[in-house]
């Protein structure tokens, strides 16, 4: 059963090897010290265990809304990317971290060919989606376009039963 946990995130209050799950919505990108939330995570989860990030891009720390609020309310603004969780996620026992696409497709743009700005023009989310595991392989598995596009549907079908 799921808990909702308020608490320090760079020093969760829970026992070491405990939770199965951390869902970040919106907020892993406010916080200051982020090598060390990952690390809080990486200890309150069992070996298996999955963090899910909710976060906007790279660009949102530069987005007008953004600024105001870093100004006016003292708020951090950080967007990420790949390459920087796997940055937060180094000397963890996280395996590589993947980005996942939840996506608004026709049935007429099934073949469409899946590159950057096709990902961006039919998201359903506007930030980014990052999963990570708790004693995964440190790189994803080898594979390319075609083999993404036969995961997608088993990997969106197993996450959504999961939650």
């Amino acid at each position: 059963r799921p808990h909702l946990v308020v608490g320090d995130v760079e020093n969760l209050p829970l026992a070491s090897a405990h939770a199965h799950a951390i869902l970040a919505y919106e907020s892993f990108h406010h916080i200051p010290d982020r090598r060390r939330a990952m690390a809080s995570y990486d200890r309150v989860l069992t070996d298996g265990g999955t963090v899910i990030l909710a976060d906007p891009g790279g660009d949102h720390e530069g987005a007008k809304v953004s600024v105001d609020a870093m100004e006016k309310y003292g708020i951090l603004e950080r967007g990420m990317e790949l390459d920087d969780v796997a940055g937060y996620a180094e000397g963890t026992a996280f395996g590589a971290p993947e980005q996942m696409f939840v996506l608004r497709v026709a049935k007429a743009e099934l073949g469409a060919t899946l590159d950057e700005s096709f990902f961006k023009q039919h998201s359903a989310l506007e930030g980014n989606l990052f999963k990570l595991v708790k004693g995964a392989p440190a790189r994803p598995p080898a594979g390319g376009v075609s083999r993404l596009v036969d995961g997608v549907k088993r990997r969106v079908k197993r996450q959504l039963q999961r939650f």
